[in-house]
């Protein structure tokens, strides 16, 4: 797990990505990436995602949606 964070963070950087060690989910098996969360083989939407979807005003103009 540590070598493989290494060579991805490696990685990242070469080609000019930034990573914020405040958010690195470090050998975790499962992480939340973008409202989902990601395990091996497997991605699934977040339950606070889900509330937070579920909580919206319905769109009521054609720009709303």
């Amino acid at each position: 797990c540590k070598y493989d964070t290494i060579a991805l963070l490696n990685h990242l950087g070469k080609n000019g990505h930034k990573v914020s060690p405040r958010k690195l989910q470090y050998c975790q098996k499962e992480v939340k990436y973008l409202g989902h969360l990601i395990e091996k083989g497997s991605r699934r939407i977040s339950k606070e995602r889900i509330t937070a979807v579920l909580q919206m005003n319905p769109p009521i103009t054609k720009r709303d949606v």
